[in-house]
C-alpha cells in the first residue's frame, strides 16, 4: 500500500511513458537517413495490426510528435512536483 495519494503513481507512470516516447522518437530521427528503417511507436504498431503500414520516417512528423510529448512530460513533472510541495507542507505543519 502506497502513503500517496492514486495520482502520483500515475503523474510517474506518465512521466516514465514519456521518457520512454522520447527514446523512440529520438532512435526515429537518428535513423531518418536510413531508408529501411521502420519507426517504433505504439501508433506504428497498431496501424500494423490494422493492417496499414508507412514505412517511411518523416521529420515534421517526428518534431511534432516530440513537441507534443515534450509539453506532456513538463505537465506530469509540474503537477508531480506541485503534489510532494503538498506533501511537504502537510508533514512540516505536523513538526
Amino acid at each position: 500500500m502506497s502513503i500517496f495519494n492514486p495520482s502520483v503513481e500515475k503523474l510517474e507512470n506518465g512521466i516514465q511513458n514519456c521518457a520512454k516516447t522520447q527514446q523512440d522518437i529520438a532512435k526515429n530521427i537518428a535513423n531518418l537517413s536510413n531508408p529501411n528503417y521502420v519507426p517504433k511507436t505504439f501508433d506504428k504498431e497498431l496501424a500494423e495490426a490494422q493492417g496499414r503500414l508507412d514505412r517511411k520516417v518523416l521529420i515534421e512528423d517526428e518534431m511534432t510528435k516530440m513537441s507534443k510529448n515534450s509539453v506532456r512530460y513538463n505537465t506530469y513533472v509540474k503537477l508531480l512536483t506541485m503534489r510532494y510541495q503538498n506533501i511537504r507542507k502537510v508533514v512540516t505543519l505536523g513538526k
